[in-house]
Parts: structure tokens; C-alpha cells; sequence
């Protein structure tokens, strides 16, 4: 039966739809192939995991002060658990850094905060807390003395040693400083006796001899011009410093200095070797309340002897407040700071505190002190951790002895329909 015009067009349009629908429905089904396909083969266990060597920033440190013994590099357990993966190398942008915010000198444990971008997530990471100690920065002058080392004999004597600058300036931490006993300028004997014309470094050395190599030394050498002659005998002396009388009550006497503490005595043998000391006039601190610096000029301990580096010494005695032990025991733990949880479980819920108190502050009944004990929970992620034990606020004329014990089991209340 032969077709219209019409007829025919509508039949060649349908068969044409025919065609789009069947490529519409081959997309759609390649397209849910892919994905179940996808669906099917991921493993979650497949997700890139690795440990990085994150290097540890230490914020907010005071101007002013340094840290000694800081850990430099954190382990970090994280894992890109996206498709592709691949995000976990050396140049991941993963923080991991501490607060030193308004710590005074001292020993602290300080929680590690790490911190991650977007789709990358941190499992663990060690050490969760590190150990600083804080020491203020602080400068001294020094007279360096010239020495000769190695054995000189008894007929041997150093001619005028010059030395320029005379004066040198050491810098660094505070307890470095103050171990310094003295500051020399050494020469062999051999190279003493053809005569020494030059710069020498400067070596600074504590009570027991040990040598400081921590500091900085400005200038770090001297011009010095010196020789070993045959002449008189010459002997390095203790300078030692006699202390009358007793500070004001409520007072003690604390770190003694004297700079420099020995000095070159030159004069005949026999007397040298009867030389112990030189003792200069005794100085008094009866009632004294506040630290004492002078200068004390030194005199050969007898005649044919003469000193010959040094014309005084300077002489610091500090006065420091005398101090109790007191211990505050279950001091309850409080929780601050604003983290991911909103309840923690304390284990143990106190602590034991031990301060040292000034005189000033004897005279406060013990029981009316107001000591807080805290832990700091701040952007902590863990459910469970050992957290350090704060005391914020210790009250004036008191220092921190211990904390016992000190650091507590912080675990995460879950909340309901967790």
C-alpha cells in the first residue's frame, strides 16, 4: 500500500528519534558503568596514609628571651582519603607549632598543636607534648686575663702584657652568663718566649674549668703583645671576697660574682708559693634589703709582690628575699580553654602544689591563698590525652617548686547520640 507524502515523514522523524534515544540511553548507561565501577573498586583502606617529619614553630616567643633543649621535629600520622590522593609529601601544608606566649623563665611541658588542611586528616602525631626550658637573655662586661699555658719554669716571667680592648661584652642566656668565672686570653709557653703580637680569641671558662662554648663574645678576639722572660716568678691567684655582718630580716644572701676572680701576682718564688688568696677589705651588708655592686681595689697580700692584669675587682652580692615551702594539696583541676569537646573527665581530679614564699607573703594565712590548678584543652582533637598541669596566677612573693603529679588523663565526655 503505497504511503502519502506525510505518511512518510512521520515515519522517517520516528525512526530518526529511534536513533537519539538509543545514543542517550548507551551515555547513560556508560556513565553508570563508570560509577559502580568506581563504587565497587574503592577501598577505603586504600586511602593515602603516611608518616611526615613535620618541623616544629615555636610562637610568640618574648623579646628577651631564649630556648634551651626545644624539640625541632614533629611525626605526623595523616591520611588523604580522597580518589586521587596523592597530596601527602614534604610540602603538605600541615602546621605543627607551640605557644610560648607570657612563659617566664623556667621549665614547662606544652601541648603540640597540629594543624591540617581541608581533606587531609591527622590520626596522630608524636610527641604530643615537648619540654621547653625558658631563660631570659642578658649581657655582661668581662676583663679577660692573659694566661700562658703549658709549664713554666720557676725562672721565668711575663713581661707587661697588653692587651686591647680590655673589656669584652658576653651574651646569652642567663644561667650561662652568671656560670662564667672567667675570660682568658691563652698562648703556649713556646710561642710566649719568642713574644706574642697579635689577636687571640677569647676563651670563657666556669668555676670547675669546664669551657662555655654557648655564648657570644664581642669582640671574640684581642690584640695582645706579651713575652716570658727570665726574670721574676709570677702566679695565678684566687681573689676571694670576706662578707660581714647579716641582711635585713626577711632577707638572705644569694649568688656571690666577682669579676675576674683570679689574677696574675708576679714577685720572688719563695713568697709566691706561701700566696693563697688575695683578700681585699671585707665589705659589710648589715640591714641591707637590695642587691650590692661595687668595685674593690686590690693590694699585693705583701711587699715585693705586685698584681699585673688587674687593679680592682667588681663585686656583685645579691640580697633576695628569704623564702618558705608551702604545699597546697587536692587543689582541684579545672578545664580551660575552648576545644572540640564540651565535657572532660579528669583523672586524677587534684593535685599537690609546692611554692616557695617570700617573706612578704608569710604573713597571708596559708589556707587564703588563692591557687588554681588548670589544664588547657584549646584546639585539643584527641579524646584522651595527658594534658600538663597549669597554675595561672601564682600569687606576688610566691614561685612555683612543684606539681605533683604533673600532668592528668583528660578524656572527652561523649555526648548523647554519639
Amino acid at each position: 500500500m503505497p504511503y502519502t507524502q506525510g505518511e512518510l515523514k512521520r515515519n522517517f522523524k520516528m525512526s530518526a528519534d529511534s536513533k537519539e534515544a538509543r545514543l542517550l540511553l548507551k551515555i547513560i548507561a556508560l556513565i553508570l558503568s563508570v560509577s559502580l565501577w568506581i563504587f565497587v573498586t574503592w577501598d577505603e583502606t586504600a586511602a593515602d596514609k603516611r608518616t611526615l617529619s613535620i618541623p616544629l614553630k615555636y610562637d610568640n616567643l618574648q623579646e628577651g628571651y631564649s630556648v634551651k633543649n626545644a624539640v625541632q621535629v614533629i611525626e605526623v600520622f595523616a591520611e588523604d582519603r580522597s580518589p586521587f590522593g596523592g597530596r601527602l609529601n614534604a610540602d603538605v601544608p600541615i602546621v605543627a607549632s607551640v605557644s610560648l606566649s607570657e612563659l617566664k623563665p623556667g621549665k614547662y611541658t606544652l601541648p603540640v598543636i597540629v594543624e591540617a588542611p581541608d581533606g587531609v586528616t591527622v590520626l596522630k602525631y608524636s610527641p604530643q607534648t615537648v619540654n621547653v626550658e625558658m631563660f631570659r637573655m642578658i649581657t655582661r662586661t668581662l676583663r679577660p686575663a692573659f694566661v700562658v699555658s703549658g709549664d713554666v719554669s720557676a725562672d721565668m716571667s711575663l713581661g707587661v702584657a697588653e692587651i686591647d680592648p680590655q673589656e669584652i661584652r658576653v651574651r646569652g642566656s642567663e644561667p650561662s652568663v652568671i656560670a662564667v668565672r672567667r675570660a682568658e686570653l691563652q698562648a703556649s709557653v713556646e710561642d710566649t718566649v719568642k713574644g706574642i703580637d697579635g689577636n687571640l680569641p677569647v676563651m670563657l671558662f666556669s668555676s670547675d674549668g669546664a669551657q662555655i662554648n654557648d655564648l657570644t663574645i664581642e669582640p671574640s678576639s684581642l690584640y695582645v703583645r706579651a713575652r716570658l722572660n727570665k726574670t721574676l716568678s709570677e702566679k695565678r691567684t684566687p681573689v676571694s671576697i670576706q662578707i660581714n655582718g647579716r641582711p635585713a630580716n626577711g632577707y638572705e644572701i644569694g649568688i656571690v660574682s666577682i669579676s675576674p676572680d683570679a689574677v696574675m701576682v708576679r714577685g720572688d718564688k719563695a713568697l709566691l708559693d706561701k700566696l693563697r688568696d688575695i683578700t681585699p677589705d671585707p665589705i659589710d651588708i648589715s640591714g641591707q634589703s637590695e642587691s650590692v655592686s661595687l668595685s674593690i681595689k686590690l693590694t699585693p697580700a705583701s711587699p715585693g709582690l705586685s698584681i699585673i692584669n688587674a687593679d680592682s675587682v667588681s663585686v656583685n652580692i645579691e640580697i633576695i628575699p628569704s623564702m618558705e615551702i608551702s604545699t597546697f594539696n587536692r587543689v582541684p583541676v579545672e578545664v580551660g580553654g575552648r576545644g572540640v569537646y564540651e565535657d572532660w573527665m579528669i583523672e586524677p581530679q587534684t593535685v599537690s602544689i609546692t611554692v616557695e614564699r617570700s617573706a612578704e607573703s608569710l604573713s597571708a594565712d596559708i589556707s587564703d591563698v588563692p591557687i588554681k590548678a588548670v589544664i588547657d584543652v584549646t584546639n585539643i582533637v584527641s579524646r584522651q590525652i595527658m594534658l600538663p598541669v597549669m597554675i595561672p596566677g601564682l600569687p606576688k612573693g610566691m614561685r612555683l617548686v612543684d606539681i605533683e603529679p604533673a600532668h592528668v588523663k583528660a578524656t572527652a565526655v561523649p555526648v548523647k547520640g554519639e
